[in-house]
């Protein structure tokens, strides 16, 4: 229990346990309060610093943690944001560092693009093809509009040979 001293003004604290072979009799044990609890203050103090330490430790390993863990998807995000973007470079590939679920997405992710590029580089063979192909056709068409001018002018100018000859035919009979 505690209690003030009424001679010294210290705040004291006493402890009372009877005498097992004599029960009328008590011991009693009187100390500065600070006796009792002063070493309990002391761990207490122990105790918050070491607890704040801990807590540094575990927020700063967290911390790291975190930052190995999202970097590949930080590197992932900023891949996909430039392929996005209107200077899309294709031939980019993200490296791959961990063999892990983020390691698996950015092989996919390299796959991907890796098909595009190719999709891309088909449709632009395609297209010179078919530009190839679209002058030659427009160079044929060109011909045979000649071509066709020519047989024009043929037939009329048989048509006319026709109707002469059919003249004379018709003076000689």
């Amino acid at each position: 229990m505690e209690y003030t001293d009424s001679i010294t003004g210290r705040k004291m604290s006493f402890l009372a346990q009877p005498v097992p072979s004599k029960p009328e009799w008590l011991v009693v044990c009187s100390l500065p309060y600070d006796y009792f609890f002063g070493g309990l203050k002391s761990i207490q103090h122990s105790i918050i610093i070491v607890m704040g330490v801990a807590f540094v430790v575990i927020l700063l390993s967290l911390l790291f943690a975190l930052n190995q863990f999202l970097r590949p998807l930080l590197e992932l995000t900023k891949s996909i944001s430039e392929l996005a973007s209107d200077s899309a470079d294709l031939t980019q590939k993200i490296e791959v560092r961990h063999k892990d679920e983020i390691g698996e997405v950015v092989k996919g992710f390299n796959l991907f693009t890796d098909k595009l590029r190719n999709m891309i580089l088909d449709i632009k063979t395609s297209q010179e093809t078919l530009d190839s192909v679209s002058v030659d056709m427009s160079h044929s068409a060109s011909d045979t509009s000649s071509i066709m001018a020519q047989i024009s002018t043929s037939i009329d100018d048989l048509h006319t040979q026709l109707g002469e000859q059919a003249c004379t035919v018709a003076e000689t009979v």
